[in-house]
Order: structure tokens, then sequence, then C-alpha cells
């Protein structure tokens, strides 16, 4: 399976966010801005979610997310302590991040089932209000 830079950046996002227990939808925005100063786009997180769940990279549990058994342990650690996405873009055999493309890659028009629109605005809303009562960026 071919894993698109984006691939890692969510899953260095699931292992931050999902460090202490499994993490929301909206702790896994935040995380992933933390590390990109960017919140990922609809059709990323479906795209990245259908690419990881199938490799067991990660795991639903309740509604919530964390990071699945078949990543190793080391690597776990790892990507829950990581600052960028790179240690995940070793793991995953990634593409690397093309600054000067487009958004909007074909590879990521696919549909993870579990995850509606609904979800990610409602995580979206979560995530901002969160924003505004800490008035900082997660990780700063």
């Amino acid at each position: 399976m071919a894993f698109l830079w984006s691939d890692s950046w969510i899953l260095t996002a699931v292992a931050i966010a999902s460090k202490q227990a499994p993490a929301e939808l909206w702790q896994i925005l935040a995380a992933a801005d933390s590390l990109d100063h960017a919140l990922p786009l609809d059709e990323e997180l479906h795209g990245a979610f259908a690419r990881l769940f199938g490799a067991r990279y990660m795991e639903e549990f309740f509604g919530r997310y964390k990071i699945g058994a078949a990543v190793p342990p080391d690597v776990r650690t790892t990507l829950s302590n990581a600052k960028d996405y790179k240690d995940a873009e070793k793991f995953l055999s990634s593409e690397r991040r093309d600054t000067t493309s487009d958004v909007g890659d074909t590879r990521n028009q696919v549909r993870y089932s579990k995850l509606t629109s609904e979800q990610i605005r409602e995580a979206d809303k979560k995530y901002r209000r969160w924003l505004k009562t800490n008035k900082t960026q997660p990780g700063s």
C-alpha cells in the first residue's frame, strides 16, 4: 500500500492526541494543527483513515481513536513524542510532502465509511472553541 505524506501527518497527530487515552477527532485536529499549522482537509482525513485503518495502524475505541496494534511499541513511543511527522514518513515509507503542488490529491478520493461530514464539522467546532478558550495553539 502506498502512503501519502498526509497519512504520516495524521498518524503522528493520532499518536500525539492519544498518548494518554484514545482521542476524540477534535483532539486529532488539534495535534495536526500543532504539527503543520494547518487543519487537514476532509479528503485528507478520509484518505488517511482509510489507508491507516486498512493497515491496522489506527483503531477506533467507542468513537475515539488511537494507534493500532500493528504499530510497534518503539515507533508508537517515538510518534507520540514527535514534533513533526518525519518519523511517521520513515515508518510508513510514505512519499515526502511536495509543497509545490496544489492541494487535492486524487488518491484521497476514498471515503472512510465510519467518518461522516457531520463528525468532521463537529470536531472542527470543538477544536475552534477550545482554541478560543485557551488562546494558544496546542504545543506552543
